[in-house]
């Protein structure tokens, strides 16, 4: 997850974005519990805009199409991070424009079917 390199299909995508958000939510709930501000929450999450960009980056690149979405998608995430009152999270909405916008991407990123055989970017990893 630190490297933008490769291929990343549509399972393996899933599955290492299920742990990256299982870690993110470990460290959130320790330091949103540690923190009444949210500074630490924000850091935290902050942190994870990198691994995730480079995440979705392996995915468009099985995709192979589109390369902006990944910095754009990184560039929602970092706003939303840095925009969220954590310390009163509980009267904050939770969907917003911005956070429909992401799940859009999420789902285009987790949905859409990787191209067959050999791209620019790798071997096909679905390939036997």
């Amino acid at each position: 997850m630190t490297s933008g390199r490769g291929r990343l299909n549509r399972l393996a995508y899933l599955g290492r974005g299920i742990l990256l958000g299982a870690i993110s939510f470990v460290l959130f709930t320790i330091a949103y519990g540690m923190a009444d501000d949210g500074m630490i929450v924000k850091a935290i999450g902050l942190l994870f805009v990198v691994p995730e960009f480079f995440l979705n980056q392996q995915r468009l690149h099985d995709i192979g199409t589109c390369m902006w979405i990944a910095p754009l998608y990184a560039a929602l995430n970092a706003v939303e991070v840095l925009t969220t009152n954590y310390s009163d999270i509980e009267s904050e909405g939770l969907i917003t424009p911005l956070n429909i916008a992401m799940i859009v991407m999420g789902c285009y990123l987790l949905f859409k079917k990787g191209q067959p055989g050999e791209n620019e970017y790798g071997p096909d990893p679905l390939a036997k």
